[in-house]
């Protein structure tokens, strides 16, 4: 093959290249600017900050971002109607290690998509300032979260205790945990006074249904009593045994209505170890909230079972 031919070749083969290559920029690819970053903590909270950002814009006086579709607790679709043009952004997010989540927002400008693709490999446009700046105030709310709210320390494997209790049952979702525990929380005290069942521990959430998809739970508000022959009979208040159960263990500091983030390390921990666990929890709260304190010194214990070989 003479060289004026191979040269031939090689030029057709990069214009065959680029000329792929435009058409997958300007009409194939998702997304216009992309942005990538690391929050410090586990994406199923990072996740959950960004399902609950109802207003892109924090002057508005209506909320307008919606939630198109998502895959708890990794990736999440909205749509953002912002001045004279629609946003569409893509987020996903992936866990490093146990305190680190990588995010990527993939951003599409629905009206100014070409305009955008062609001046921002050669300029800074407002568009990809604009967005950069929502993002990074995004990432230092993130963080400045984590930070100053709550700490989560995985523990790894270790066995749930068995307690025998007296609790009442629940369903909701899982913002209204917390607040139901204390709505319920004089109600099973006096009971148990009333009754001398013998308070004998710390008080105890069991969730022996976590729907990731819909964000509910059924679950138990209970405290350990000693176990009697004889046990009072009541419509409101029931008594069981909650055995004890091969888990993922978790340390939580913080208020205890957002304990919740301690189940989503756990979850991303399972995940990245290839460890399969049952969507039920265990908590027990070590300290007393009528206390007051820094909410940083309260402790609960979060267990997540693995799942039992079939």
């Amino acid at each position: 093959m003479s060289k004026k031919r191979k040269l031939k070749i090689v030029l057709l083969s990069i214009a065959v290249g680029l000329v792929s290559y435009l058409l997958w920029y300007f009409f194939i690819k998702s997304y216009d600017y992309a942005v990538n970053f690391y929050v410090k903590s586990a994406p199923g909270t990072v996740y959950e900050q960004v399902a609950d950002w109802k207003k892109w814009d924090h002057f508005a006086a209506e909320e307008s971002t919606v939630v198109t579709s998502k895959k708890p607790y990794s990736e999440i679709n909205q749509f953002v109607p912002l001045n004279n043009t629609k946003l569409d952004l893509h987020w996903t997010f992936k866990g490093v290690n146990d305190s680190t989540t990588r995010v990527r927002v993939e951003i599409k400008d629905k009206r100014n998509s070409l305009k955008n693709r062609l001046f921002i490999p050669f300029s800074k446009t407002e568009f990809e300032d604009v967005m950069r700046f929502k993002i990074v105030n995004f990432k230092k709310n993130a963080d400045a979260f984590a930070h100053r709210e709550f700490r989560v320390k995985i523990e790894g494997e270790a066995e749930s205790p068995e307690r025998f209790v007296v609790y009442v049952p629940l369903k909701s979702s899982m913002k209204q945990k917390a607040f139901n525990m204390m709505s319920n929380d004089g109600f099973l005290l006096r009971y148990i006074d009333s009754m001398k069942l013998g308070k004998n521990g710390n008080p105890i959430i069991e969730v022996t249904n976590w729907d990731v998809e819909n964000d509910s739970i059924e679950y138990i508000y209970a405290f350990p009593i000693s176990k009697t022959d004889s046990l009072p009979q009541s419509k409101l208040f029931k008594f069981k045994k909650i055995p004890a159960r091969k888990s993922i263990k978790a340390t939580f500091n913080g208020n205890y209505r957002i304990s919740d983030k301690a189940w989503y390390a756990i979850y991303d921990y399972a995940l990245r170890n290839n460890i399969k666990i049952d969507h039920k929890v265990f908590e027990t709260f070590l300290n007393n909230p009528h206390n007051g304190g820094d909410n940083l010194n309260w402790e609960a214990e979060i267990y997540i079972p693995v799942k039992q070989q079939e």
